[in-house]
């Protein structure tokens, strides 16, 4: 009989005080995307400042920053916001890595 490795998965609300973790994770987002968009790095090695991503912890009850885990390792992230009287549904996720 073959052994079977179960994974722990995790998704959590990402606090304030944790904010740096998505923008960091964003800098391996943003690459992925230099193929389609004209970005570049910066003298530091650091693509632009996601817009707007301050807003994920200043926007109320809007906007949601979510970070996944593996097995207690990071593992992607999701920027998820509400729609606010939109008829194809109540949330849209706006980033996901």
């Amino acid at each position: 009989m073959a052994e079977v490795n179960l994974m722990e998965l995790g998704i959590e609300l990402v606090p304030k005080e944790q904010k740096q973790t998505i923008s960091r994770l964003m800098q391996f987002y943003l690459y992925d995307f230099t193929r389609y968009l004209d970005l570049e790095v910066d003298r530091d090695g650091d693509f632009p400042a996601y817009p707007g991503l301050e807003a994920y912890w200043n926007s109320g009850n809007n906007k949601f920053a979510y970070l996944f885990t593996v097995d207690g390792h990071i593992a992607g992230f999701a920027l998820v916001d509400r729609l606010l009287r939109n008829p194809e549904g109540q949330y849209y996720m706006t980033e996901f890595l």
